[in-house]
């Protein structure tokens, strides 16, 4: 959970585990008291699109301008590739709170992918065969 003036009030195990796993141990990045607006400022200083796409739409959810916000992202490590699903909604309490929900998709990605190079290769052996093909449904 994020309060209006960005700073993280509570984070859950999952994102802590995550943190720590990815080499945020001392979770600098997203441990309670940290500033996810400065968290996500210094990367769209930097050109960052993403950053700057979420940190907008985090302003535009507490700010009531949108009801809610998604992005899919792609975000690669050194050891694999990531993709996540970013969700902020706005959370009714005394303060304007938003909740800032981290899903990990890789594994739906990367069966997108393979279904689409399968597609891919399916349909340039229909149409570049000299034989007649016929698809019966």
């Amino acid at each position: 959970m994020v309060n209006v003036s960005g700073s993280i009030v509570s984070v859950n195990q999952s994102l802590k585990n995550n943190a720590i796993k990815n080499g945020d141990p001392n979770l600098e990045s997203t441990g309670e008291g940290i500033n996810h607006y400065a968290v996500c400022q210094k990367p769209a200083n930097e050109g960052g699109e993403i950053a700057t796409v979420v940190l907008t739409g985090m302003k535009e959810v507490i700010n009531e301008k949108q009801p809610d916000f998604y992005l899919e992202y792609s975000c690669p490590s050194p050891i694999k590739r990531r993709w996540f699903a970013i969700i902020i909604t706005k959370f009714n309490t005394k303060e304007p709170m938003i909740i800032v929900l981290l899903q990990d998709i890789t594994e739906r990605k990367i069966i997108e992918e393979q279904t689409n190079e399968n597609e891919i290769r399916f349909r340039s052996i229909i149409e570049n065969s000299a034989e007649r093909i016929c698809i019966n449904r």
